[in-house]
């Protein structure tokens, strides 16, 4: 009986170091709920975005921008700087660069850059005296915006990092930002409970959009310019026409706040994202209902679509993110 208590001892040691890294192995993919392919993600997350050729997904974190590879759901870096956790960040239309915004009572207020590739930080943009709530690149990748909880909208030169406009027209906490895909026209959601237009050349106020009666918390163009999308506190998500600002349709279903709002990249599908801890898709040109996923257990912050339209990511607040089918829309 001696000779067998030390085969006996070994065996309970490797079955305790193997089964972690089995569970470790097998928590991307088992278990999963209808619909998903991949689940991975830890931390508070804030918002996310997938890389313009769809290989790694950058996400907003307390702890700084997670990366992960998309088709493993490995994190392989973490930039880190800011002074606070990062509220917002997105990548450049050509992906050669990350930005991350941040902000608190503690911290710098700033949007931070980083080279894509080498993860080497570039620049800082300096100049918002509060929380900075969303981010995005222009399409030819020379002019940044970014929104703020001082309810404004500011535009910046990338290449000297200075600030070219302060815009100034919402009433209350500038939540969600983003450009036409041609780059003449910038959108932005408001606590104010509008969605308003701006020229983003002439730099100037274009349209208010008024209906919904909560926060608009996200917006965003359908890629091919045509229609903008707004998700909201009142439950709802609103589509308008992008040329004349009049309202398409209202999408209701969710029992909670829609808190991210993403098109497919053929414009025919809408994700949004509430705080009823679910994802819903619709179709664009019918407002029609198709498909809602279930699986996260608190707020869903962000939705985002790959560039090839077959997968979309959805990150939750309590640091879960899902990659789900999105042709699966039976």
């Amino acid at each position: 009986m001696k000779k067998i208590y030390p085969y006996f001892i070994i065996l309970l040691l490797s079955l305790a170091l193997f089964l972690p890294f089995a569970f470790a192995q097998n928590y991307s993919t088992s278990g999963l709920p209808d619909g998903a392919k991949m689940r991975f993600g830890k931390g508070e997350i804030h918002a996310l975005q997938f890389s313009p050729d769809g290989t790694k997904l950058a996400v907003a974190t307390w702890m700084g921008i997670q990366i992960y590879r998309t088709s493993t759901g490995e994190e392989f870096d973490l930039l880190i700087g800011h002074s606070s956790g990062v509220n917002t960040v997105c990548y450049s239309t050509d992906g050669e660069t990350i930005a991350g915004g941040s902000g608190n009572f503690y911290s710098d207020n700033a949007i931070r850059l980083w080279d894509a590739v080498t993860r080497n930080h570039r620049k800082t943009l300096l100049g918002h005296t509060n929380d900075i709530n969303a981010i995005s690149f222009s399409p030819d990748g020379r002019t940044f915006a970014s929104a703020s909880h001082d309810a404004t909208v500011w535009l910046w030169d990338i290449a000297t990092a200075d600030p070219l406009k302060r815009l100034k027209w919402h009433m209350g906490t500038v939540t969600s930002v983003g450009f036409s895909p041609d780059g003449k026209t910038l959108v932005s959601g408001s606590e104010d409970n509008t969605v308003v237009l701006w020229d983003a050349v002439a730099r100037e106020h274009l349209k208010t959009l008024t209906g919904h009666t909560g926060s608009v918390l996200s917006v965003g163009f359908s890629p091919d310019g045509k229609t903008i999308a707004s998700g909201s506190e009142d439950h709802t998500l609103r589509l308008w026409d992008s040329t004349t600002g009049k309202p398409i349709d209202t999408l209701t279903g969710h029992m909670g706040f829609v808190s991210s709002v993403s098109f497919s990249p053929d414009s025919e599908t809408i994700a949004s994202g509430s705080w009823d801890t679910t994802v819903r898709l619709w179709d664009t040109a019918t407002g029609m209902h198709l498909k809602t996923f279930i699986g996260h257990t608190t707020f869903v912050v962000g939705v985002d679509f790959a560039p090839d339209g077959e997968t979309l990511a959805s990150g939750e607040k309590g640091g879960t993110i899902f990659l789900w089918d999105a042709p699966s829309v039976e």
